[in-house]
């Protein structure tokens, strides 16, 4: 892979694809210029002047959050290592991975090799590019409550502005069957959660916030926060 990179941010602006595997012996000349379209493009010349255009890479940004009680994990994307030595509630940062391919995800045990069978597997994975996306495992492994992969595709990796906060919510306990996320005077910010549900990112004003949760089963209010 191929990163092009604006220097003086560091960010990393477009990523091109270039197989080398059958290209022993051969020398070629990569000109970085604009297409027919006027968007950014790489174009590549051989020794005998036949010109190809390297196929953009297309990425989409994933976070992982690991809310399985009692194990340490290590995480694999399509048989390549994304995250080792999980901790329950722990969580990486917001990653690359591929977009609009097919991903498997296999969870194995803290220290695992690639080679090393997965303890559970979710298969037909995607993310759209150029979209950020939160995954969190969950559940205790038992009967009532298996482990389970659950997605929030399209979140904001920030808030509106920069004197607002963005927060959302998820419902990741096996002892509520449903709950509710209210603010200090009981409003409603992510009502009626199930387990595995999650409620949508909302801005709020920089500053102390009191939330509360609420069992919905039972009308009782489980705590401040």
């Amino acid at each position: 892979l191929l990163e092009l990179i604006q220097s003086d941010i560091g960010a990393t602006l477009l990523t091109f694809e270039l197989d080398l595997r059958t290209e022993t012996g051969t020398a070629s000349t990569l000109i970085l210029a604009n297409d027919e379209d006027g968007d950014l493009a790489i174009y590549r010349y051989d020794a005998a002047g036949n010109r190809s255009i390297l196929p953009l890479v297309e990425f989409a940004r994933l976070q992982l959050v690991q809310n399985i009680p009692n194990i340490e994990v290590d995480i694999y994307l399509n048989d390549e290592l994304f995250a080792n030595n999980m901790a329950y509630r722990t969580a990486t940062s917001f990653l690359q991975v591929r977009a609009n391919q097919e991903i498997s995800l296999e969870i194995k045990g803290a220290g695992s090799t690639p080679a090393e069978p997965a303890i559970l597997t979710f298969n037909d994975l995607s993310f759209a590019a150029f979209s950020s996306t939160i995954m969190v495992l969950g559940g205790d492994g038992t009967a009532t409550s298996p482990v389970d992969l659950f997605t929030l595709p399209e979140v904001p990796e920030s808030a509106s502005g920069n004197d607002q906060i963005s927060l959302g919510f998820f419902h990741g306990t096996t002892d509520v069957q449903r709950l509710s996320f209210l603010g200090e005077q009981f409003e409603l910010l992510a009502p009626d959660l199930g387990f595995g549900d999650f409620g949508q990112h909302q801005d709020f004003a920089v500053g102390e916030l009191v939330l509360a949760t609420r069992a919905e089963e039972t009308g009782r209010v489980l705590g401040f926060f």
